[in-house]
């Protein structure tokens, strides 16, 4: 009993470190009755990733990327989250864009449907966006939070997870793929989060962690034997 305690207890180890950093699709707002501007939002909503972790303590950061494929910049980020969860948004580090604190518009464009209910409590915008917008696969922007009095990564994650914490985007230039039908070229359209979605690495890390530890006990239980 020993030994499978300890075992897991190096699972629960394991696993932590293996969701420390967690990714975050998106959905065109269109998947809840909203507009598809573009014609292509469903598609391009592929594209999009924010990655979550904690590399400060006290602190949550939200890395935001777009995997350019459709050409496409966002232009404004949104975030709608109890006051308890998290504060005092800073942007953290930028490569390849030029955010600030504040957008225009204040609300996640499409946000005020009924089936979305999107209330932004902090936004960014890129200056002159879409141009200082994320808008090829090497840019980046980290908004870094202060968190809530007692809450963790983990408090976050679960917040995304319920849906009682959500991020939104507002996608502007979005062009259009040569044979594709029904794509209207330069409009724009908003996405939003709708909780974990583990990349592939993330299983693959999580199942040899686990492999490897049943391993472990295995073999410590046949020594005993």
């Amino acid at each position: 009993m020993k030994n499978f305690s300890l075992a897991a207890g190096t699972l629960v180890l394991l696993a932590s470190s293996v969701f420390a950093s967690t990714d975050y699709k998106f959905l065109c707002v269109s998947a809840f009755g909203g507009d598809n501007n573009s014609g292509i939002c469903t598609t391009l909503a592929n594209q999009f990733n924010v990655n979550v972790n904690s590399n400060a303590a006290g602190t949550v950061d939200f890395k935001f990327t777009n995997a350019v494929g459709i050409q496409s910049s966002i232009s404004e980020i949104y975030f709608d989250f109890d006051s308890s969860l998290m504060n005092t948004a800073s942007i953290f580090s930028q490569v390849g864009t030029d955010f600030t604190l504040g957008a225009n518009p204040p609300n996640l464009p499409g946000g005020n449907n009924p089936n979305i209910l999107f209330s932004a409590d902090e936004a960014v915008d890129a200056v002159g966006n879409p141009s200082k917008g994320i808008d090829t696969a090497a840019d980046s922007t980290t908004i870094r939070f202060n968190l809530g009095a007692g809450k963790t990564l983990a408090d976050i994650n679960s917040a995304l997870a319920a849906g009682t914490f959500r991020m939104g985007l507002h996608v502007r230039a979005i062009g259009c793929p040569a044979g594709v039908t029904g794509c209207k070229k330069g409009e724009s359209d908003s996405f939003v989060t709708t909780g974990v979605v583990p990349e592939p690495t993330t299983y693959a890390a999580l199942a040899a962690a686990v492999a490897g530890t049943l391993a472990i006990a295995r073999r410590r239980r046949s020594m005993v034997k």
